[in-house]
């Protein structure tokens, strides 16, 4: 982002919306002596409502081998959070036009990521600088497309769980 862009969104509200890679890579971006207290600033986060993920992400988080401390964590504040969660049908069905090659066409279940798009879109869409914190960055064509890719088509910002941490001051 340039710095008359940041300059020009520094009024708006921030919402970081997270993928599911996001919060796996937690566990080894932050060491685990402070990965409590970054739970804890990611509550307050939710309760102050500026950080989201749709219900998506606690599927993906459940079907994970080890229930760890992003899947407790994420279980815990997911009712906590204020204001529209889901993401309408009409939204999902855009993400999927613009940028549905970021689902592998074989993919098991239902993949969070167009939840998390859509959800980001429809916060931008209500006039708010809206982050989508991924750690999903290399394309795998003809496969699937990364999040950071499907963000560009969306006109998202998308953010390294880093470039998060930089951005609330918190050192792993």
């Amino acid at each position: 982002m340039s710095a008359s862009e940041d300059i020009l969104r520094s009024g708006l509200e921030r919402i970081a919306v997270f993928d599911t890679s996001a919060l796996i890579q937690v566990k080894a971006a932050v060491s685990p002596q402070r990965q409590w207290e970054f739970f804890e600033i990611m509550k307050e986060r939710v309760q102050q409502g500026h950080l989201y993920f749709p219900r998506a992400v606690l599927e993906e988080l459940r079907g994970h081998r080890h229930h760890d401390t992003p899947e407790t964590w994420a279980f815990n504040v997911y009712g906590h959070m204020s204001g529209a969660i889901e993401p309408s049908t009409r939204t999902l069905q855009e993400v999927m036009r613009i940028a549905g090659d970021v689902v592998e066409p074989d993919a098991e279940g239902d993949p969070a990521d167009p939840y998390v798009l859509a959800q980001a879109l429809e916060f931008q869409q209500s006039g708010r600088w809206v982050l989508v914190v991924t750690e999903d960055r290399v394309d795998r064509v003809p496969i699937k497309i990364a999040m950071t890719t499907a963000c560009e088509r969306l006109g998202l910002t998308a953010w390294s769980l880093a470039d998060f941490l930089g951005e609330i001051g918190f050192d792993p």
